[in-house]
């Protein structure tokens, strides 16, 4: 039951199935925080940028995804909230100026930051851990300053030592794959930069920048 009655929708994309787990938490956490949350993904709800390539198709597919997401705004839920920077920045930069919506868009950072309050009854067992947390600037200086919004959440956490690391270019480490070398470096510098601040836990971000750096 949500603690405000705010009905959102978590809209994951298309990885579910190598993030089925990360998708679970961010469902929970938001849930702790007090909203009702409904998830959709999959090829039914693709914002279209996997088929750039065919940009008639993409943008069908876009448009149908919006329609669907207007439906749900109709039944109470008009929020859409993303994980995946890349969503939310197709979303907020192509699919939503290229389509008439009727729903508000927001990414899981700020709900959660919104709600750190209510969260802070859940976060009373101290974490004896000094973790660096992986930073991108591409999508926090455009779009959603998520890395101020999660420093700031993990600084209420008891015991926890917050070490910032490098800061990573693009929006998240997929997005550097395209550049010959520059994942591997990106990750390289990563793990130099936790071993070097006597860290025992990488932090990160994005569903993306976890996967790669695993």
């Amino acid at each position: 039951m949500a603690v405000d009655g705010e009905k959102v929708t978590f809209w994951f994309g298309c990885n579910m199935l190598r993030h089925a787990e990360m998708i679970r938490l961010s469902m929970l956490l938001m849930e702790k925080a007090g909203y009702d949350v409904e998830a959709v993904g999959g090829p039914s709800y693709c914002c279209g940028t996997a088929h750039d390539h065919q940009p008639h198709a993409a943008s069908n597919m876009a448009g149908r995804t919006v329609e669907r997401f207007n439906d749900r705004a109709k039944e109470g839920r008009g929020k859409v909230v993303t994980w995946c920077p890349s969503c939310h920045m197709h979303m907020s930069d192509i699919m939503s100026p290229g389509n008439e919506t009727s729903f508000d868009l927001a990414h899981v950072s700020e709900l959660l930051a919104d709600a750190a309050d209510r969260l802070a009854p859940h976060m009373v067992l101290p974490v004896t851990r000094r973790i660096l947390l992986h930073r991108h600037t591409g999508f926090a200086a455009t779009h959603v300053p998520v890395n101020e919004r999660v420093h700031g959440l993990l600084s209420r956490i008891a015991g926890l030592e917050i070490v910032e690391g490098p800061a990573v270019p693009g929006h998240m480490c997929s997005s550097l794959a395209a550049v010959p070398g520059a994942l591997k470096r990106a990750a390289r510098e990563t793990w130099d930069a936790a071993v070097a601040a006597k860290c025992d836990t990488l932090a990160t971000i994005f569903h993306s920048c976890h996967r790669e750096l695993v």
